[in-house]
């Protein structure tokens, strides 16, 4: 008899679902880290704030922004 995650009992279904669970949860962990040992053109920083305030909310909160910065 093949063993069926719902035809399992007791201390046997909750083994599997445990090992089942910490597999669904760690495959995002080590997917994510194989990407980053792999990826050749990371993102750049931005540290202009402006140029982060456009991004964020067009030009109408970089001027706003500016204001802040100047005024």
């Amino acid at each position: 008899m093949r063993p069926f995650p719902f035809n399992l009992t007791g201390p046997e279904f909750l083994w599997f679902f445990a090992v089942f669970g910490l597999c669904v949860a760690l495959f995002p962990l080590v997917r994510r880290r194989m990407q980053e040992a792999n990826s050749v053109d990371p993102l750049p920083r931005i540290t202009d704030p402006i140029q982060i305030a456009t991004l964020r909310g067009g030009y109408k909160e970089s001027g706003a922004d500016v204001g802040c910065h100047f005024g």
